[in-house]
């Protein structure tokens, strides 16, 4: 009778070390400049990833200032959405239906007022059933919406504007073109 407990107990203790050593190897800071978040076309997975297939939930919003001036917004969730576009005075909301949201986090606004896009902040809302993206606008210009399978059994909504001369002077002037050159091939020391 003890011999099964005690074996029971060794298992126990293996797992739990392991549990200990993945989260202490997950807290190493990433190297400066390297962005660790859900991007599409990468391999990183949103915290406390909840896996495709489930429920639908919205694990992750993300910006990105395009090479060619245009900007986009994306969204990762676990299955495909249906989504509706609303244009309201100064504002886009994307309706997203039946779908919830993974982490409290999620609803963080996404700054991007000092960016050469039309859009100057970024917000997922909880309506009812739905999730809801709101971008607040600077310009009024109507954003191209598709959805896309994505790595690992993720979609993305993806929300995007062409470019243009979005930001206004006073920022134009401190913010340059309000967008980061990244260098095509890496910098060695």
């Amino acid at each position: 009778m003890r011999r099964p407990a005690l074996l029971l107990s060794l298992v126990l203790a293996l797992v739990a070390g392991a549990a200990v050593a993945l989260a202490q190897e997950r807290t190493e800071p990433n190297p400066v400049g390297q962005y660790a978040g859900v991007a599409p076309g990468s391999a990183n997975l949103p915290p406390r990833a909840p896996g495709p297939g489930g429920s639908r939930l919205l694990t992750w919003p993300g910006f990105q200032a395009r090479p060619d001036g245009a900007s986009r917004f994306f969204l990762q969730t676990t299955a495909a959405v249906t989504h509706r576009v609303e244009n309201q005075q100064g504002r886009v909301v994307i309706i997203l239906e039946g779908v919830g949201i993974h982490l409290r986090n999620t609803r963080l606004p996404l700054e991007t007022r000092y960016f050469n896009t039309p859009v100057t902040r970024a917000k997922v809302e909880r309506r009812g059933r739905d999730a809801a993206l709101v971008l607040e606008m600077r310009s009024n210009i109507t954003p191209v919406v598709t959805v896309q399978p994505a790595e690992q059994g993720y979609h993305y909504l993806f929300v995007e504007f062409p470019a243009g001369n979005y930001l206004p002077a006073e920022l134009a002037g401190r913010a340059g073109n309000g967008s980061v050159t990244v260098p095509a091939e890496p910098i060695s020391n």
